[in-house]
């Protein structure tokens, strides 16, 4: 990944020693693979911040929202 700040990362997390090469490299993968994490490269940011806005999480499995129309029926929208 060529766009990662990997220098300032070593700065501010390079020195810690509760980072577990084999879990992060599971959870990497992990991660890599879900299909909701639209943020590739935000991967790597998360791990060591636990910020989960670096991973934009897709809303696609939000539970649909009920509404009433003027015929007061009940009427599904998807995912609004």
């Amino acid at each position: 990944m060529k766009a990662l700040p990997w220098g300032l990362f070593y700065n501010e997390h390079g020195k810690r020693t509760d980072l577990d090469p084999v879990a992060l490299e599971a959870e990497i993968s992990r991660l890599m693979a879900d299909d909701d994490v639209t943020s590739k490269t935000g991967v790597y940011a998360y791990l060591l911040t636990g910020d989960e806005r670096k991973l934009s999480i897709s809303a696609t499995d939000a539970p649909p929202t009920i509404v009433e129309d003027a015929t007061s029926q009940r009427v599904i929208h998807p995912h609004r």
